[in-house]
């Protein structure tokens, strides 16, 4: 049968499920799902006409090809190696993985279907990541040699697409910088507020911040028609709640069966490659955009809306001298959108 084999080098730990199991690292189950959306993406555009003859029969999605992988150099338990402050941030993290190198090996009859995942491998990589907290740096494979190619590499195949970079001394220091700067952005640091809070006061609407630590105290006003479930722009968890220490605020979406939102995966990914953040900004979904919410605290609720399209430009936000990725240190080297 014919194959496609690829060796990746690994940039960032992955936190892994399985991490007590010797030679834990990428999965196939985890890696082809995702293959596959990018496959039927950018090489076949979402029609289903152009990929249905590379699927697997019976199937909607899986494209008809095997994927094998093993390890070399793996080793477990990193987390004792970095610095204190990296344990300041990210506490005890069982799971971590290393190797020094992983290599795929792709099978299909259909030598055309390889061809095409051959073509796209870089890509792909540039703007996934694996395992628990990919959003945050973390599980960084690349295909070995290509690092440096990256940028090229990337501003070819994304054409417009934001993306930006900022210099660290090591690894451990880019998931650090990785996960203060994400909760600058999104949550505030040391009582400040949050970009994002910055952000909409130029739009003329405000968060939900002050609503819900109302609600956490037991009490709700009327919901002035400027505030906002902002938040939710930048991710949102299944069953996601807020807890002042004394109480616990419930938010779910309020719309009913499919069309209800129960996760909505950060739109921001942050890639690490030889001890450089690289930040790529992904589009935001139509669905996301005045979205109606329910806030409960036991019988008290409230309801907000995120914001609208009109309200919310994550591209611009990201771009912001005053508040966004240039005011902490990054440099927009490619797109605009």
């Amino acid at each position: 049968m014919p194959k496609l084999e690829i060796t990746l080098k690994q940039h960032t730990p992955m936190i892994h499920f399985q991490h007590d199991q010797a030679g834990a690292t990428l999965r196939a189950t985890e890696l082809k799902p995702k293959l596959d959306k990018f496959l039927i993406k950018y090489v076949f555009n979402d029609s289903k006409e152009k990929y249905k003859e590379y699927l697997i029969n019976g199937t909607e999605k899986a494209l008809n090809y095997k994927v094998k992988i093993s390890s070399e150099g793996w080793r477990q338990g990193e987390i004792q190696k970095y610095e204190k402050e990296y344990d300041a941030y990210f506490g005890d993290l069982p799971g971590l993985t290393l190797c020094d190198s992983v290599t795929l090996c792709f099978f299909s009859y259909d030598k055309e279907l390889l061809k095409n995942i051959e073509k796209i491998l870089n890509p792909f990589f540039a703007v996934t990541n694996f395992g628990t907290r990919q959003n945050k740096g973390f599980g960084s494979f690349y295909p070995e040699g290509a690092e440096y190619e990256f940028e090229k590499d990337f501003k070819e195949f994304f054409k417009d697409r934001l993306l930006f970079e900022k210099h660290e001394r090591t690894e451990e220091q880019c998931l650090i910088k990785i996960n203060k700067n994400y909760n600058s952005m999104k949550s505030g640091l040391n009582g400040e507020n949050s970009f994002l809070v910055e952000y909409s006061k130029t739009k003329n609407f405000s968060g939900e911040k002050k609503l819900t630590n109302m609600l956490s105290k037991g009490y709700v006003q009327n919901v002035p028609g400027n505030e906002k479930y902002l938040r939710a722009m930048l991710g949102l968890a299944e069953n996601y709640s807020y807890d002042n220490g004394n109480t616990t605020v419930t938010i779910k979406s309020t719309r009913e069966n499919d069309e209800k939102i129960d996760r909505f995966k950060s739109p921001i990914t942050f890639k690490v490659i030889n001890k450089t953040i690289y930040v790529i900004p992904e589009e935001i979904p139509e669905e996301m955009y005045d979205a109606e919410f329910e806030f409960k605290n036991g019988n008290k609720y409230m309801r907000l809306k995120t914001p609208s399209k009109n309200e919310f430009n994550l591209a611009e936000f990201l771009k912001s001298e005053e508040y966004g990725l240039v005011s902490l240190g990054y440099t927009k080297i490619g797109g605009d959108k």
